[in-house]
Formats: structure tokens, C-alpha cells, sequence
């Protein structure tokens, strides 16, 4: 028991000596400095694995590592956003081509806008055919009822039931006037507000694109 006891003694004497500390700080500075001179040593090992692995190393010494500038990449985008390739259609292609020769009589302000332009009454007028491709004779004819001032839903009605449905009645024994006049407000040709039906601006323009290139097409009622 005593030899026990003294030997508690001893490791307590130990820990609380001073020499202990200087021992710990000793130790402490040494593992920190190891580990810098353990990643250096292993940098400067391999330091040619490094640059390969790395291209943009130009020098990796006991200083540090030097890198190159970085060389801007070359965009594989095309310069102009706009610029488009050739189109699957020939016929486009040749129109385009046309088209350039054209512009080069206009100075460079004004063919944005002539091009803006031509872009816009193209994709109108190419909407105008899909909906006369679509629209009956009846509907085309509210168009020019409304065109004259707005009407009531209970004058609108009136003039389905009173105008159209007489033209062909098997048809409109199916039909209703919800799904005769939706086509027209899909469309946008005519708006409802209220108890209101009025005709838009597009319904007018639309008007004027019929009468002016569909004179004498025949429509279904």
C-alpha cells in the first residue's frame, strides 16, 4: 500500500512540476512547426506533378507559387446574337439574300427599323390567315355588327339566335352562342366587360385584312 501511495505521489509530482510546462510548450512548437516543413517538403517533392496537373503554374518554389495570367477563352458564340444560319427552306434563304440587297439602298439607322417592321406585319398578317382559315362567315359578320358600336350580351345573343342559327340549324342545334362567340374572344377580336361586347383593335384590323385580300372568298356560316 505504501509503495502504491508513493508512486500516486510521484506522478502527482511530476504533473505539477514546472519543467513539465516548459516540456508541453517545447513539444507544441515543434508540432507546429512540423507540419508547414512536412507540406512543404511534399509540395517541393512533387512539384513537377503539380505544374502538370495545374497549367497555370509558371513557378513553384520555397517563396510560393507563381500562376500566369488567365488568357481570356474565345467565345464560341457567334459576335452578332442575331446573326442566324441558313434556313431549311431554300426559298427563305434566296428571299433573305434579297432581302439583304435591298437593305444596302438605306442607310444603317434606318434598316433596324424598316426590319422591325417587316417582322411585325409579317407575323400579323401570317396570324390573320390562321384565323380566317378558322372563322365562319356568322362571325365575320358580328365583327362588322360591333365595328359599327358595342352591344349589349343580350343584343349579341339576339343576333345569333335571330341571324345565324337560321343558317344552318342542324349545326346549331349543337352549337350554342358560348361556343360560336368563344373563337372570337380567344382570338382577342372582341372583348366582353360587364354586360358589354365591344371589338378590339386587332378585330378591326382584322376586318380591314379581309376586305382588303379575301374580296369574294366564301366562308361557312
Amino acid at each position: 500500500m505504501q509503495t502504491c501511495s508513493e508512486y500516486w505521489q510521484f506522478l502527482l509530482n511530476i504533473q505539477s512540476a514546472a519543467w513539465l510546462e516548459w516540456a508541453r510548450a517545447t513539444f507544441d512548437l515543434i508540432k507546429g512547426i512540423a507540419w508547414p516543413l512536412a507540406a512543404f517538403f511534399i509540395v517541393w517533392l512533387f512539384r513537377e506533378q503539380i505544374k502538370a496537373k495545374f497549367p497555370d503554374v509558371v513557378q513553384l518554389g520555397p517563396t510560393g507559387a507563381v500562376f500566369q495570367a488567365p488568357q481570356q477563352q474565345q467565345s464560341s458564340q457567334p459576335s452578332n446574337p442575331l446573326q442566324a444560319g441558313p434556313h431549311p427552306l431554300q426559298t427563305v434563304n434566296a428571299l433573305a439574300d434579297t432581302i439583304r440587297n435591298e437593305l444596302q439602298d438605306y442607310v444603317a439607322e434606318q434598316r433596324e427599323p424598316r426590319l422591325v417592321r417587316a417582322l411585325a406585319e409579317a407575323r400579323v398578317l401570317g396570324e390573320f390567315e390562321f384565323i380566317f382559315s378558322n372563322i365562319f362567315q356568322s362571325q365575320i359578320d358580328a365583327l362588322k355588327e360591333l365595328s359599327a358600336g358595342p352591344k349589349t350580351v343580350t343584343e349579341a345573343q339576339s343576333f345569333f339566335v335571330d341571324r345565324v342559327v337560321p343558317t344552318n340549324r342542324d349545326l346549331y342545334a349543337q352549337v350554342d352562342f358560348d361556343r360560336w362567340s368563344a373563337y372570337l374572344t380567344v382570338q382577342r377580336l372582341v372583348e366582353v366587360s360587364t354586360d358589354q361586347v365591344s371589338i378590339t383593335q386587332k378585330g378591326r384590323d382584322f376586318l380591314d385584312f379581309v376586305s382588303t385580300t379575301k374580296a369574294g372568298f366564301a366562308r361557312f356560316n
